[in-house]
């Protein structure tokens, strides 16, 4: 268990990135970021993981953001981004 609690960040890193990409669709930036914590919400929980809600609440946003920032410049670049 010990391993898992030092890799906690690195998977809700990864977790995040999926919930990202399964929510993924033009616009509704908003809409899209409540649906990958309700996403995240429900995997963690899944797997009987015990990650307080308020912990996951305070967390997720920020990391959710980072995550699509990454996505935005990497994943998600559009052709004109590339050609510029």
């Amino acid at each position: 268990m010990k391993k898992l609690a030092l890799n906690l960040p690195a998977i809700l890193k990864m977790i995040c990135t999926l919930a990202a990409l399964v929510v993924e669709e033009p616009g509704k930036g908003v809409e899209k970021k409540q649906k990958a914590i309700q996403l995240v919400h429900e995997f963690v929980h899944s797997m009987g993981l015990y990650i307080p809600k308020a912990i996951l609440d305070l967390i997720l946003p920020p990391l959710i953001d980072q995550v699509v920032g990454i996505l935005n410049q990497t994943v998600w670049m559009s052709p004109n981004t590339i050609s510029n």
